[in-house]
């Protein structure tokens, strides 16, 4: 957690007299009515207030950084940031949290606005166990997800999201799920997803390689239900909701297809075409509109 430049009395002295000094750096604790600052130094500061600093809860994670990194949660435990607003860089993860055993493991994430960078960044990654992301969110190009989830958990998302365009480089999604049981809720909301984009993306197909580096896809017993009630614009060749696997899709946004991408111009070779579709199932996936 970064915290704003502040200016805070080096001493009474100066408290009484006004001047101010200023200090940088990154807050190590929050209690009530108190933090702890360590400059670039290593030199550890307490500092009390009456009202809350400005930008005291914003969490800013730099390119290849990671915010926080949990695992070995164990049922009846959560874990909980309330307020202010997430950034995570290029190749970076904000929040990750991972599950083991029974009973239920929760990651929630409640901000005033989340900013996702490009190449593979993550604003909130679970693994076998629930999580609720609140806040408006905008991610990069380039593989990057919003809100990514491995195994058994359920997805609550409040807030509208913007997926950039992908360009030269791989599709990125809102709410990506992969072989795993839950329940994935969106609230009403507007949704723009980019050319190449994913709104939601869930798979229950198991991915391996043969000796020959040939790939193996073999579906899974898991199955999951997306409830979307959030309205989506797609780009040229983007997808609202894409499902492959026993899960059902219950839809009540509206969602407005992009364009379709014609290589070369060549109408007549429909093979070659890249729709833009507004829920694609696959794999005894059930659609309910």
């Amino acid at each position: 957690t970064e915290l704003q430049t502040e200016a805070v009395p080096e001493n009474t002295a100066e408290a009484v007299t006004g001047e101010e000094k200023t200090l940088n750096g990154t807050v190590d604790e929050i209690k009530d009515f108190m933090f702890i600052v360590t400059d670039d130094s290593g030199a550890s500061y307490e500092l009390s207030f009456d009202a809350k600093p400005q930008g005291l809860e914003n969490v800013s994670v730099g390119d290849n950084g990671i915010g926080l990194y949990a695992t070995g949660i164990q049922g009846g435990n959560n874990i909980i940031h309330n307020g202010g607003t997430l950034h995570v860089g290029n190749s970076s993860l904000g929040f990750y949290g991972e599950g083991v055993g029974a009973g239920t493991k929760n990651l929630t994430v409640n901000t005033t606005g989340i900013t996702i960078g490009t190449m593979n960044a993550v604003g909130v990654y679970v693994k076998d166990m629930n999580t609720d992301v609140t806040g408006n969110m905008t991610i990069g190009k380039g593989s990057s997800v919003g809100i990514a989830s491995i195994g058994n958990g359920n997805i609550d998302y409040t807030g509208s999201i913007t997926i950039n365009d992908k360009a030269d480089k791989a599709a990125s999604v809102g709410i990506y799920k992969k072989e795993g049981t839950g329940i994935i809720d969106t609230s009403a909301g507007n949704w723009t997803v980019g050319a190449g984009g994913y709104g939601i993306y869930v798979q229950q197909a198991k991915v391996t390689k043969d000796a020959s580096g040939n790939e193996i896809s073999t579906m899974t017993s898991n199955s999951a239900v997306i409830n979307n009630s959030a309205d989506m614009t797609l780009g040229m060749s983007s997808v609202g909701i894409f499902s492959n696997g026993a899960n059902t899709v219950n839809n009540s946004g509206d969602i407005t297809v992009g364009e379709t991408f014609v290589p070369g111009g060549n109408h007549s070779d429909v093979t070659e075409h890249l729709n833009s579709v507004g829920i694609y199932g696959a794999g005894e996936t059930k659609i309910y509109n």
